[in-house]
């Protein structure tokens, strides 16, 4: 298998599991032999959630304001959000849960023998492999993209299977709380079997009841049902070992039979389950249950979308089986192999694909790979950076297709965006809060830091205006990317104060979940404490680059179309009238503008890097002492604060890393992440799960928290080596780690129109790229220190639609 992974043990619990999902349902393959466990989530599968009205205080914005004016800025941190809480507001958020277990029991009359579990990224498709005294058994599982079903099928090497089948609730003994008190979920089960159909129906879940279908197709065989105690395994055994009442569920048991397909179908949120019952087994009979020809129409989907980008590096480094236990082991004693890293770029698209399509819900933190009935954090989306890091690699790997559930997600809560404006500011336009919910946008968790960063929507429009510097979709910048903008860009017009010095002010302003070193009480161990300090500032250096950012891109798509001239003269003023970022006394760009704001190194966000990345506002050409100021103030996060970094804050290392040229800094931050954060299918953690000592300590419930978003923040950090784009110029290979002696990537996506393929050989010193024009216009393309073409590192080239262009590079 060219682009997968190989287990050599099954998953000790869901966290473990190998995916599938076709952007909105998603499985977890445990690979046990027997039960084996099939763990469903749907992305609109939420309990628990409570949406309050948001009362109207912006009468409170002049009095903040007064306050941080008098110094106290304690009191002005706090008035709003202990005003909404006097007045009783607090939302519930909702709680993103299990759907149910497939489990499979099969007879073992033998000690296995050369097991394996597989995931073929290409494909989707898992594969669990056992042999019984030479005799092999197999079942593969996939989640079509194309049916929107999970389809399963069992094998033998002896020619007959016998299996038995349950649906039923999920292991009950990942119900606890983040206080780690056991609990018991509001879902109840009902499970029943009709001629060749097996049935669930759960209803507790906030939208109404959802269940499923599954219809087993058994190649001869007899097929026998009954009622039996639930295999859902519960807290533990005892139960049965003693004798006392537990849950029972429909089962069905297959005897054997030459093969064993099943096709499970699922149904969410309604107020009418027979109805749904009775339309799943009719398009379930309608669908043929063919194995292959399903798994063939789900891969000319899945499969086109995924090869569009492929990478290869070669390092020297000797691996023995490839499998991800032994790669895992030898990256833990201090360098990830490039055939893990390789493994960790492909899972990152993939889960993407999985988590995201054109008209799903974005991932929340877990992705949509779930078993905890409460999860970390509630499962909920976070706005002010795990969200658009999911997508950081969506456009560049030429995967456009999943933006659809994160436009869809924010366009749908406009209103609510306008209301939260509206009463917390007064303000037109619209606020996005950082912590988002699936079945609202109203502000709900009245936090002080979460009311007081407006950052969330200039930072998403960003992604808006991306998709139309990538695509060219202009139909799509008119429609959709332009009206959120300016959504955006009103609430500024009227949150914005001009000083005496006619110089805007940004207060309430914010960096986000980090404070001011000065407002930290003394002896706080910054290695624990999440959100140290008084977060309230003045300017932030984030707020006043996503303000910069939101105006321009506004006026710039107003002059492209000829349309307000008056708005175009107006936002580019306030431009000019903006503070400019400040270096500091270390040398390192500050993460507030004013100097009463002393910088905090020992935190995990970097937001104060965003003009530079995510953002392409600063470059080396144009702005070269603040460009070193970023390198200091990031060089700084892993001298001072390396206990006080995440899973994904090391991406976001790598990421800031690569975009300044510096390859083999962001591969360390990769090898301490796969050290530290990486589980054994690859999926990252929020912190080090081992408790080494190198990154934040959070236990949540009984561990460190799972948490998807360094997968995907992965492969963005390593498309950022091979390249980096504007909207006028491309850098080509601007970070390739030294350790990397040679490699080829095909094929990225730039923002200057053009896709762009990278090989390069150390040894003999050549680099080689390949453009294709997607669109006729001017760029400039650099070159790596040190390479040439015809004599430059960087040159001009005009490019006309449609054609190749190959750039062979000299070392100098």
């Amino acid at each position: 298998m060219k682009r997968g992974m190989t287990l050599l043990t099954p998953a000790s619990d869901w966290r473990e599991g190998l995916p599938c999902g076709d952007g909105s349902l998603c499985a977890l393959v445990y690979g046990d032999i027997s039960p084996e466990t099939i763990l469903f989530n749907h992305d609109r599968l939420w309990y628990g959630g409570k949406v309050k009205e948001l009362p109207d205080i912006s009468d409170l914005l002049p009095k903040v304001r007064e306050l941080g004016a008098q110094g106290d800025m304690q009191g002005a941190n706090d008035l709003m959000a202990n005003t909404l809480l006097e007045k009783g507001f607090q939302g519930l958020v909702p709680i993103f849960h299990p759907a149910l277990d497939l489990k499979i029991r099969s007879d073992q009359e033998l000690a296995f023998q050369n097991y394996r579990r597989t995931l073929d990224f290409s494909t989707g498709e898992t594969t669990v492999y056992w042999e019984q005294d030479g005799v092999a058994s197999k079942r593969n599982f996939f989640i079509s993209r194309k049916d929107h079903v999970g389809v399963l099928r069992f094998t033998s090497d002896s020619g007959t299977v016998t299996a038995g089948f349950q649906l039923c609730e999920h292991n009950l003994s990942d119900s606890f709380g983040m206080d780690m008190k056991q609990q018991d979920p509001p879902l109840k089960y009902q499970t029943y079997s009709d001629g060749d159909k097996m049935v669930i129906r759960v209803t507790g879940s906030d939208g109404g009841e959802y269940g499923a279908v599954m219809k087993l197709c058994p190649d001869g065989g007899s097929c026998k049902s009954f009622i039996d105690v639930t295999w859902s395994q519960q807290t533990s055994s005892l139960p049965l070992m003693w004798g006392l009442e537990m849950e029972h569920r429909n089962t069905v048991r297959i005897s054997d039979a030459k093969s064993i397909t099943a096709v499970i179908k699922f149904y969410i949120n309604t107020d009418d389950g027979e109805r749904e019952i009775k339309r799943l087994c009719h398009e379930l009979d309608e669908l043929n249950c063919n194995y292959d020809e399903l798994l063939a129409r789900h891969v000319a989907v899945h499969q086109e979308i995924f090869d569009r980008l492929a990478i290869e590096i070669e390092d020297g480094m000797p691996t023995e089986d490839g499998s991800n236990d032994r790669l895992l082991l030898q990256a833990y004693q201090g360098q990830a192999p490039a055939e893990l890293l390789v493994k960790e770029f492909d899972i990152g698209r993939y889960l993407l694909m999985c988590c995201s399509n054109e008209d799903g819900l974005p991932p929340t933190l877990q992705g949509t790979f779930n078993g905890d009935y409460f999860p970390a954090w509630n499962s909920f989306y976070v706005h002010n950076e795990n969200t658009q890091m999911f997508y950081w690699q969506a456009l560049s790997g030429r995967m456009p297709e999943v933006m659809g559930a994160m436009f869809h997600y924010f366009e749908n809560f406009v209103p609510d965006y306008q209301t939260n404006a509206k009463n917390l500011f007064g303000c037109r336009g619209i606020f996005i809060p950082l912590v988002g919910a699936a079945n609202t946008g109203l502000l709900q968790d009245p936090q002080a830091h979460e009311i007081n960063f407006t950052g969330c929507a200039a930072w998403i429009a960003s992604h808006f205006y991306d998709y139309y510097l990538y695509t060219g979709d202009e139909a799509f910048l008119k429609e959709h990317a332009l009206p959120f903008m300016e959504q955006v860009a009103l609430f500024y017009e009227d949150y914005l104060t001009m000083d005496q010095d006619g110089k805007y002010t940004i207060f309430p302003s914010n960096s986000p979940e980090n404070a001011p070193s000065n407002s930290v009480e003394e002896n706080t161990d910054l290695g624990i404490v999440m959100n140290p300090g008084i977060p309230t500032t003045y300017n932030s250096t984030i707020d006043t680059a996503l303000v910069k950012e939101i105006f321009t891109n506004v006026a710039d798509v107003y002059e492209k179309f000829g349309i307000h001239q008056d708005k175009q003269v107006q936002y580019r003023e306030m431009v000019k009238k903006l503070r400019a970022y400040r270096i500091n006394s270390d040398g390192a760009l500050a993460e507030w503008i004013p100097e009463k704001h002393k910088d905090n190194y020992a935190h995990r966000h970097l937001s104060h890097i965003y003009p530079f990345f995510p953002g392409h506002e600063l470059t080396k050409e144009n702005a070269p002492k603040l460009v070193q100021a970023v390198k200091i103030a990031v060089d700084k996060r892993l001298s001072v604060g390396l206990a006080s970094q995440t899973g994904w804050s090391l991406v976001h290392l790598a990421n800031i890393y690569a975009r300044l040229d510096e390859g083999d800094k962001a591969l360390e931050c990769l090898d301490v992440l796969a050290r530290t954060c990486v589980g054994k299918n690859l999926f990252t953690y929020h912190n080090d799960y081992r408790g080494m000592g190198v990154t934040l300590d959070v236990i949540l419930g009984k561990r460190a928290p799972y948490q998807i978003d360094a997968s995907m923040g992965l492969t963005s950090a390593i498309i950022e080596m091979m390249m980096s784009s504007t909207s006028d110029a491309l850098r080509i290979a601007p970070a390739i780690p030294k350790r990397w002696i040679r490699g080829k990537i095909a094929t990225m996506s730039a923002r200057c129109g053009c896709d762009c393929a990278v090989s390069w050989d150390y040894q003999s010193a050549t680099l080689e790229a390949v453009l294709t024009a997607r669109d006729s216009r001017d760029i400039m393309v650099v070159l790596p220190d040190g390479y040439t073409y015809q004599g430059k590192q960087q040159f001009p080239l005009s490019m006309e639609k449609g054609k190749q262009y190959q750039i062979l590079a000299e070392k100098r």
